[in-house]
């Protein structure tokens, strides 16, 4: 429902209709649409989050937004705990019922902050109840929770509190003392608190927050009395007649003196709670009182005659007393309140979103501070209700489906709630046409601004902000999917203070960046970083694509439908779960000396989003990362682990600053942030110069052969460094690429012929690694497939070898059947890609080029090949390098999925970083690839992952739209289009 326009969601809605204006998102135990975390965007930009009544379609109205003239503080939104949502919460698996409360509350959800729960029984319970029905107990000696509250409120409001990031303020209301503290006897109707019962009814309160604080659930504040009546109307439902002057001795003499003798004088007492059509004559009586107003901290309205009656009458009311805050506090729909269609629940209703959103627009423009509606759950048919009524909610349960829906209420609510924050102030916002706005002024300095369009014709729009910032955009219109072809849209708009700035409503848009080159670059800094988001498997019978183009999106998730027949024409996928290939290891990149220098020239908040860009679960979930063991061409010095010629006893061996201050620290932060583990290998780029033949790092020097037993040693002793500094190390390659011929390096290098290789494996390495404790240690070997014959075909040195590791470097000069040709030596061998950099020998002359798409195709071309020909993973090489492409000591450059300006404390990520993303979030560990057959010039590969889904990844080239057909087996297809230059990455239930 609720989608910016690049449209970067963590998960899309499962669509379900009605036959109605709109459609509903269907979550149960195993997946639930989010809408995301709300970051602040990059300078210079801006972002429109979208929620259409039909779906997103690709003069006018001036908005005056004055950041100057500033109203109230906002408080909150949310929804309440009523017995019956509560209830229908715990219907529900614990999988479902967590996918509601996050949906409700987490940061990713609509990040609700303020929560009404009912002080005993409401008519939207199973049975008319207080908390003391024990005739005559003014001691309140049988006063007690309720199973209600111990077995169904308290228990969700707790995990709500787990799942929040922010403080959820829970305020309480009752809808009637007990029976026989009324007039009447009766729970329901026009009895009213006989003058007798205040003081105990006052303990009675104090007793419901002492309760509900022992049970870990603090209290922020409460209404004496849900919809005081004051008139002769007969309600059916439990309720309370209050007069003004009753209510006003009561606060005064009995309630507030008691919860101040009681320590709660910081409990926010709320007077009213009732419909605006009685305000602000019910609180004058109260607010004119200083003995009486003294207790009270806000007037509580209710929205069900605002169609009705002006919002004026809010500002009449905020004049009496301006330190009174305003606060809605219920809201619900169905059973004809406000309605123009028959039933109480009504599935995918739109009309009754607008309603919720124009009043929460109307409100907090007339000085209201938050707004929360009614029941946060309800079941299907509106209830479970005692009196037998029935009303609409956010979200509907189906307990026989352990589903939910989530209708249009819900995103309207979700587009103020993720926006307006808590501590946010409303700023003055005028509007010359029909649409309704409000904004505010965030905690953290940025804008937000709030507009609904009931038009069914597209709206031209002019946003002007201070009068020296001006958005010029249109309000989209809906695809013409109803038959009327009619849309509305609600839309919000976070503008940095400084500058005009893009936000992604899912988890963080990419803020692009043009260089004049073919495609763009996305820049993170401490404050933003576009994240991909969390892949979950969709609902059966749909897939998610995720897609980038050289022209303008980034991982963006688009979902469509299953079909049981191949789509007529183009491009034929073939891929069959049945045949079976390699394991997958993972993807990952390098912490070189310059990549870890490099991250720390960032501050801490940007470096944490560059690794969180990598490892983290809504980043690019690397799983193998390679680090070199001492120096290598990428450090800004030639250095190995023990530089004191002739210590053959290696008592001078020590990790290097490079290591510890460096390496090591952002090592083990990515671990921190990985949801997975980290299988971490090293590779040294040379021995010792004083082991070679040459004396030096460089060159073509060879590993003295009496000292490979000190060089088995000194691996051995990398391994417990790191192990002791808090890093696992997975596996090691006793060289990175061993050279073989006459060639000069200026690198750090060192010869190793192949038969030296075999004899150091079988007769030093390898039993050294064992007699350490180390022989769980992978022992890969690098480069061309010719070395590994004398190697693999000793079985003493065999044993102690778990995979061949390959570099990308000639991987279009030779044919990859040598990748087949290498395993069928011992299928038992895994094969990994290393080692992949641009920056060398490509079409375009410089090092780092910013924004070339180029680059990240060839990267996803090698992966793809790579994976069809039995490697199990691909490692790139430097994970951060600066705009130079260094630091390399020995003054070479390369390009990198990040690029570093420290100057700016921002980096900028490639082309390149979302060709590895675009395997690494999908064909995670543990996955099998599977056969993939392609008719034409695309490139793709698919494997069945842990779960039972199936992922498959496509390149496109083409400079044209390529129409495909996926066979998932023959029976289920993904009929499609491509776009121009894109990598695109499916993910498809189990069948």
């Amino acid at each position: 429902m609720m989608k910016p326009l690049l449209q970067l969601l963590a998960s899309q809605c499962a669509r379900r209709d009605y036959d109605h204006d709109s459609f509903v998102c269907v979550c149960n135990a195993t997946y639930c649409d989010e809408a995301g975390v709300v970051t602040v965007p990059a300078a210079g930009t801006y972002a429109v989050y979208t929620s259409t009544r039909d779906a997103l379609h690709a003069g006018g109205v001036e908005i005056t937004v004055d950041t100057t003239n500033q109203y109230q503080t906002i408080i909150g939104f949310g929804s309440s705990f009523s017995d019956s949502a509560a209830l229908n919460l715990n219907t529900l698996s614990d999988a479902a019922r967590d996918n509601v409360l996050r949906s409700y509350f987490a940061a990713e959800g609509a990040e609700f902050t303020v929560s009404r729960v009912t002080i005993g029984g409401s008519d939207f319970s199973t049975r008319p109840y207080s908390l003391d029905d024990v005739e005559g107990d003014i001691a309140l000696e049988f006063w007690s929770l309720a199973p209600e509250d111990i077995d169904a409120k308290i228990p969700n409001i707790l995990r709500a509190m787990e799942i929040s990031s922010s403080e959820i303020f829970i305020l309480g209301s009752p809808w009637s003392p007990p029976a026989w503290m009324k007039s009447t006897g009766e729970v329901t109707g026009l009895g009213y608190l006989l003058p007798a019962m205040r003081q105990p009814y006052a303990n009675f309160m104090v007793k419901w927050i002492d309760a509900y604080e022992a049970a870990g659930v603090p209290v922020w504040g409460f209404t004496p009395q849900n919809e005081p009546l004051t008139d002769e109307t007969v309600w059916t439902i439990n309720a309370c007649k209050w007069l003004p002057e009753d209510m006003r001795d009561y606060i005064r003499d009995f309630l507030g003196p008691t919860l101040e003798a009681a320590g709660y004088a910081d409990k926010k007492l709320m007077v009213f709670d009732f419909n605006r059509d009685k305000l602000p004559d019910y609180v004058m009586p109260l607010l004119s009182d200083p003995e009486c107003s003294k207790y009270i901290a806000g007037v509580a309205a209710h929205w069900y005659v605002d169609d009705f009656i002006g919002p004026e009458v809010l500002l009449a009311t905020r004049d009496l007393d301006p330190t009174k805050f305003l606060l809605h506090t219920e809201a619900s729909t169905g059973l004809g309140v406000r309605q123009e269609n028959p039933d109480s629940v009504y599935l995918g209703d739109w009309l009754r979103a607008e309603q919720y959103l124009y009043d929460i627009l109307e409100n907090l423009n007339y000085y209201s501070t938050g707004w929360v509606d009614w029941n946060m759950a309800l079941d299907l048919n509106g209830g479970p209700c005692w009196p037998g009524g029935a009303l609409d909610s956010q979200v509907i349960v189906n307990a026989t489906a352990d589903e939910f829906y989530k209708q249009p209420m819900h995103y309207a609510l979700a587009h103020v709630s993720k926006f307006f924050t808590r501590d946010s102030v409303r700023v003055d916002t005028a509007v010359s046409g029909t649409l309704k706005a409000a904004a505010v002024s965030r905690p953290d300095g940025s804008v937000a601004i709030v507009v609904l369009s009931t038009s069914d014709a597209v709206e031209s729009v002019s946003l002007s902000i201070d009068g020296s910032r001006f958005i010029n955009t249109d309000l989209p219109t809906s695809n013409s999917l109803s038959t009327a072809g009619m849309v509305t849209i609600m839309k919000s708009l976070l503008l940095l203070v400084a500058s005009l700035t893009l936000l992604d409503f899912a988890h963080g848009q990419c803020a692009r960046r043009d260089y004049d080159h073919d495609s763009f670059v996305c820049v993170c800094n401490a404050t933003y970083c576009d994240e991909a988001g969390v892949v979950t498997v969709p609902p059966a019978g749909t897939y998610t694509v995720y897609t980038s183009t050289r022209d303008a999106l980034r991982l963006e998730p688009t979902s469509g439908n299953i079909e049981a027949t191949q789509g007529p024409g183009g491009i034929l996928i073939t891929v069959d779960t049945t045949t079976q290939y390699q394991t997958i290891v993972g993807f990952g990149s390098s912490f070189s000396d310059a990549a870890a220098l490099n991250l720390n020239t960032l501050s801490v908040a940007t470096r944490d989003n560059a690794l969180r860009s990598y490892f983290a679960p809504e980043g690019s979930e690397f799983s193998v990362c390679r680090v070199t063991i001492g120096g290598s061409d990428f450090s800004t010095r030639p250095y190995t682990l023990d530089d004191v010629e002739g210590d053959v006893d290696l008592e001078f061996w020590a990790l290097a600053p490079e290591d510890t201050n460096d390496k090591i620290p952002n090592i083990l932060r990515a671990m921190e942030l990985s949801s997975s583990e980290i299988y971490i290998f090293g590779s040294p780029w040379s021995p010792p110069a004083w082991m070679k033949s040459t004396g030096e790092i460089t060159g073509l020097g060879v590993l003295l052969p009496e000292n490979w037993q000190p060089y088995a040693n000194y691996m051995a002793k990398w391994i417990e460094a790191y192990e002791a500094a808090g890093i696992p190390v997975w596996g090691l390659t006793p060289q990175n690429e061993p050279l073989d011929t006459e060639l000069e390096w200026t690198i750090n290098a060192c010869k190793w012929l192949p038969e030296d290789m075999r004899d150091y494996i079988r007769d030093f390495l390898g039993p050294t690694l064992e007699a350490a404790g180390y022989s769980d240690k992978n022992i890969n070997l690098i480069e061309l497939n010719f070395v590994n014959v004398q190697i693999l075909s000793d079985p003493e040195c065999s044993k102690y070898i778990s995979g061949v590791a390959v570099h990308w470097y000639e991987d279009d000069h030779y044919s990859p059947d040598v990748l087949l040709q290498t395993r069928d030596l011992d299928p038992t061998n895994f094969l990994l890609l290393t080692e992949a950099s641009t920056g060398v020998r490509e079409l375009n002359p410089d090092s780092v080029y910013l924004g070339d798409w180029l680059r990240g195709e060839r990267y996803l071309f090698d992966i793809l090949e790579n994976l069809n020909n039995y490697v199990a993973g691909w490692v790139d090489w430097n994970m951060a390098l600066d705009e130079a492409g260094g630091p390399c000591y020995t003054g070479g450059a390369l390009d990198s999925q990040i690029i570093v300006n420290a100057t700016a404390d921002e980096f900028y990520k490639e082309p390149l970083h979302y060709a590895v993303a675009h395997v690494s979030k999908f064909f995670t560990r543990g996955s099998t690839r599977v056969d993939t057959v392609v008719s034409d010039s695309l490139k793709a590969a698919a494997v069945t992952r842990p779960d039972g889904s199936v992922a498959v990844v496509v390149l496109s080239m083409s400079d044209a739209v390529e129409s495909v057909s996926i066979s998932i087996d023959g029976s289920r297809f993904i009929n499609t289009n491509l776009p121009v230059r894109s990598f695109s990455s499916f993910i498809l239930p189990p069948a």
